[in-house]
Formats: structure tokens, sequence, C-alpha cells
């Protein structure tokens, strides 16, 4: 099995870190469990600095490492990391040597002190394609492009078939859709609101959308974001599933019926092609609003702690190279489904259970959206999951919501505090 993962990972250049043996370091990155492997197998590859092994014989004369050992973290979120990081950054002892990061979460290691060393030697002028467009300030000069990650919509093919729907487009299309798609009168369409980051992406999408700005939640498009929302729970074209749903449980909803339509990142499609679901689903970029069509963009960055020097550093600097090299991107792409930061991914040379995911991902990301890299996007986000549960939950008045809420905003921040 072991040696299908490497074969698969390509057979280019593994490595520039030969003579750093017996150096260790520690690679932190929040996964789902699912996605875990193939990370894992990167990082063998990367500690035995070879090139991929043509028979399992061969293979097995390599136990030992000829590069670093590369510890893998996966149990820290984007708080904890940070907190992680500060740590041995102030007490100046050795922890976390590379990190990937949620990119609505980088603030916080740059200010108001600086945690993060300089990368912008790295990124630029050795051979690397430039990222992806969209992020000015974000990830220069302290982050490396990684992983951009974009939600997508899923449409069971056999309840769209049966009530003559195509992919809707539009809000409009939307709500037809919701209504045609009602089954015994239980409606059959989610959307991301489970508290937290779910529900924040979700209004963040649906402000925009509306012609609205996610920092001021009283504007009209905030307003006409939450009316439609408010009037979707209302007329029971929106599960109660939606609530609780987030990255993993939307792909329960889609695989049980709970859910006809639902946008969610393309973890779902590397999902329902281990369970052997993918065919029963279509993959299109989504639906525009009355204003725009908006997709938040989210996804890790590379980071290198302060005070990580020496052999760790040049260790963690060739990992950071190496797993945005082509050959660990396209790897990623194919066993986990994740969007690549490169311009020089064939995405057609995917698996051709793939393949309409990476179109949808790259349409969608033509109209994608950086949250911004404010000190109190956690307040706006608490904010915005206060607004879901008061308006669509209770049935609260829409706008006295909103002024209520924005108002705890600008009070909060011209008291100085970030959430």
């Amino acid at each position: 099995a072991l040696l299908t993962v490497l074969v698969a990972a390509g057979c280019g250049q593994a490595g520039t870190s030969k003579g750093l043996e017996g150096t260790t370091i520690n690679f932190s990155i929040k996964v789902d469990d699912s996605e875990r492997p193939a990370i894992q197998a990167l990082l063998t590859r990367f500690q035995r600095q070879e090139k991929v092994t043509v028979n399992l014989e061969q293979l097995s004369r390599f136990r030992q490492p000829l590069g670093p050992t590369v510890n893998l973290v996966t149990d820290l979120d984007p708080k904890a990391l940070i907190a992680r990081v500060r740590k041995q950054v102030t007490t100046r002892t050795t922890g976390i040597d590379l990190f990937a990061q949620d990119n609505v979460a980088l603030s916080d290691l740059t200010y108001p002190t600086l945690l993060v060393q300089n990368l912008s030697q790295l990124d630029r002028g050795r051979g690397d394609p430039p990222t992806d467009p969209g992020a000015p300030g974000l990830l220069s000069p302290y982050f490396l492009a990684f992983r951009p990650n974009v939600r997508v919509a899923y449409a069971n093919k056999a309840a769209f078939v049966k009530a003559g729907l195509k992919h809707p487009t539009t809000e409009e299309e939307f709500t037809t859709a919701a209504q045609a798609l009602v089954q015994s009168g239980q409606p059959k369409v989610t959307l991301s609101l489970a508290y937290g980051d779910p529900a924040a992406v979700t209004v963040s999408e649906l402000i925009l959308s509306h012609g609205g700005d996610p920092l001021v939640l009283n504007d009209a498009g905030s307003v006409a974001a939450f009316t439609f929302l408010q009037n979707l729970w209302r007329d029971g074209l929106l599960s109660p599933a939606s609530f609780q749903a987030k990255y993993d449980t939307e792909v329960d909803n889609l695989v049980n019926g709970t859910s006809l339509l639902a946008e969610n990142w393309p973890f779902t499609t590397a999902q329902l092609v281990k369970m052997g679901r993918s065919q029963d689903f279509s993959v299109f970029p989504g639906w525009s609003g009355p204003k725009a069509e908006a997709h938040v963009i989210g996804g890790d960055v590379l980071g290198i702690p302060v005070g990580v020097n020496g052999k760790r550093l040049q260790a963690a600097e060739d990992l950071a190279k190496f797993l945005r090299s082509k050959e660990s991107q396209e790897f990623l792409a194919r066993r986990n489904s994740w969007p690549s930061f490169r311009s020089d991914i064939d995405y057609s040379k995917l698996p051709k259970n793939q393949q309409a995911t990476f179109n949808a991902i790259k349409e969608a990301q033509k109209s994608g959206w950086y949250r911004p890299s404010v000190p109190n996007w956690q307040e706006v986000s608490d904010r915005m999951n206060d607004a879901v549960q008061r308006i669509v939950e209770r049935g609260q008045p829409v706008q006295a919501v909103l002024d209520d809420l924005h108002g705890q905003l600008v009070q909060s921040t011209s008291s100085g505090g970030s959430g």
C-alpha cells in the first residue's frame, strides 16, 4: 500500500535536505483524520530523500531516514496553534518548526508581536509559479501559499432528474429548486450554519452576493442577505440539519439523503470517492445572488515561527519547498481533492470522478473573496452567528437585530476589544 502511495506521488526529485539526518522537526497542520494518510505519505518520502522505488524489496532498504525526521502534529486548531507558537517564541524554546494555518487566523501571528519569520526569499525566484491572485498582503512576506480552498455545490443527480431541475445559477433558481425538492413536507436543502466558522462563511458569501460588506452587519446588503435566510426558514425550504451542518456533517447529509442540494468544501468529493458514491452527485460552482457571485477563499498557508534556526530552520524551509512542489501538490489534489495554488497543475490528469469538482473549483475561485486579516474578525464571526440564531431560528426583526449586533461590533472596536 505504501508503494502505491509513493508511486502516486510522482517520481521527481524528492527533497533537498540530505545531510540533515539526525535533525528532527515538528510540522503542524489541522486536517481531518481521513486526510492525514496523504500528508504522512509525503512526509515519509521527504524523510527518505529518494526518488520513488520500483519494488518493495528496494523500498525495504530505506527504513532509516536519509533526511530530517518530521513529527506530524494534527491536533492544534488555529487558536491553539497561535497559543503554542506565542509560548515558544516568548520562552525561547523549541516546538513547532513549520505550520499550516487557516488564512483567516493570521493577524495574531503578526500583531502586536511578530511571531513568524520573513519567508519572502522562499516565495520568489526559485522556479515556483506565482500564487493565485486575490490576496494582497495576505501571503507575503511572512506566509507561503499552500492550500487554497473554496466551496462548491453538490446536487443529487437522481433527485434533480426526477424534479426536472437544472443546476441553479441564481438565487431565484436556488429558491425554485428548494421548493421542488421538498419531499413529504420535509425540506431537502441545507446551508452550512453550524455555529462558528461554517455559519460565518455562509453568511459572508450571502452578504457579498447581496452587495454588502461582511464587516458592516447592518448595511443594505446584510439586511437583504438575512431577510433571504429568514424567508427560507419561514417558508419551510431550509432543512433543520443546516444548523449543525459543517464540512463533515454536510457529507453525511448528502449521503443519507437529508440534503439533495448543498454547498461544501471539496473535502466532500474525496469522501464520496472513498465511499463509492461520487457518481450519485453532480458538482458545480454554485449560484449568484442578486448583486454578485461570491465564494469565500479558505485554506491554509505555511509559516515558520521566530526562533527556529540552524539545521531545524533549514529542514523546515526544505519541507515547505517540498510540500509546495508540483509533485506534492498534484498528489494532494489526487488523494485529498485539495486545490493547488500552483498554476502549472494539470487537473485534467486527475481521475475522472474528480475532474468535475476541480472544474467547479476553478470557476468558483474566479469570484473568490479572502476574509480580511483584521484583528476583530473573530468578533465579526461571533456576531454573524448571533444573527443566525436570533433572526433565522427565532424569527426576530432583521434590521433591529443587525443594528444591535453592528453596534456591539463598533463598541468593541472602539474599546480595543478583538473578540
